[in-house]
């Protein structure tokens, strides 16, 4: 741009407008690489920093131990118990001697019927058990001469029928009071799906948890099979447990092996290709160590191809060999 203008001594002079301050477009986006350029290189510089730090801290390690790992099969049955119903002798006021749950001799009394003229009726017990006044309806079928006929799909999608016999309350001649459960040999027959079934075959004998007491473990004679459509197994245990006479619907885990040897979670494994293997701690340095898998039960698994004592890490999602953790 050019402009002409005079000065005091009426002169025309010419005045040139320059690009002073203006910053050239190749300029400003050559900074801008060198700029991304230099945050590049100090990431670079950085990253295995971070990342050993990053590691440190969340990294999870466990000690590779010697143990025994279970192999258990889920599953859902009826519990079966030799169970008497007891009736009432007489119709009138109900009064109860028993306890719940309380263990009776036979020929003990378990209540008495006053009759509206006030005629006394011991109630006595048909056998040695334990007394129950709650009744869920199933006391008639579900028992140990039927096993191999049980239904037990039917028995969990059937309504409650509970009758609860009550101290005070008014009954008939011949209604049921309480029954009588023999509670030391019962049963628990499960349904088992049939691709399943082989983990069982040949056993004489298994180890039972019942959902109902979690922390105890019972040993049970496989007796037999039943309703071969919906695959059955029926077990018996010769073993009192704590709230057995009140549970008659429950789920179980059945132990279908148990396997010796280093246990480790599950996570830990690596698989690459038709390798596996785990990433174990060496001063403070990764190594990759193949194994063999030989067992799997839920979250841990047993290997072969480490030492008892060795510090594996159980979550080697971003873990290389060579780290330093």
């Amino acid at each position: 741009m050019v402009e002409r203008q005079k000065n005091k001594a009426g002169r025309k002079y010419t005045v040139i407008v320059g690009e002073k301050g203006k910053t050239q477009p190749v300029k400003k986006l050559l900074y801008c690489l060198l700029a991304v350029a230099a945050v590049l290189l100090c990431l670079y510089a950085v990253y295995p920093v971070a990342k050993t730090i990053v590691a440190r801290l969340t990294v999870e390690t466990v000690i590779a131990r010697e143990s025994f790992l279970d192999q258990k099969l889920a599953v859902e049955g009826v519990v079966v118990r030799d169970e008497q119903l007891v009736r009432s002798p007489a119709g009138g006021t109900l009064h109860i001697l028993a306890g719940e749950g309380e263990r009776v001799a036979f020929g003990s009394p378990v209540a008495e019927i006053v009759s509206a003229s006030g005629e006394k009726h011991l109630v006595t017990a048909p056998a040695p058990g334990v007394v129950c006044f709650s009744l869920d309806g199933w006391e008639g079928e579900l028992q140990p001469a039927f096993l191999e006929n049980i239904n037990v799909s039917r028995v969990k999608e059937a309504e409650s029928r509970l009758l609860e016999a009550k101290e005070g309350s008014e009954v008939s001649k011949g209604s049921l009071l309480c029954k009588i459960i023999n509670n030391y040999t019962w049963y628990f027959v499960a349904e088992v799906q049939k691709d399943r079934l082989a983990e069982l075959e040949g056993r004489k004998t298994v180890s039972v948890c019942l959902a109902f007491a979690p922390d105890t473990v019972v040993s049970a004679k496989v007796i037999g099979s039943g309703r071969e459509k919906t695959e059955n197994i029926i077990l018996r245990i010769e073993q009192e447990i704590a709230g057995c006479s009140q549970v008659r619907f429950t789920g179980a885990e059945i132990i279908t092996r148990r396997v010796k040897g280093i246990v480790v979670p599950a996570s830990a494994v690596v698989i690459a290709g038709e390798e596996t293997g785990v990433y174990v701690v060496r001063r403070s340095v990764v190594n990759y160590c193949p194994v063999e898998v030989v067992a799997i039960g839920g979250e841990q698994v047993v290997v072969t191809g480490i030492s008892p004592g060795m510090p594996v890490i159980a979550n080697p999602g971003w873990i290389k060999e060579g780290q330093k953790i």
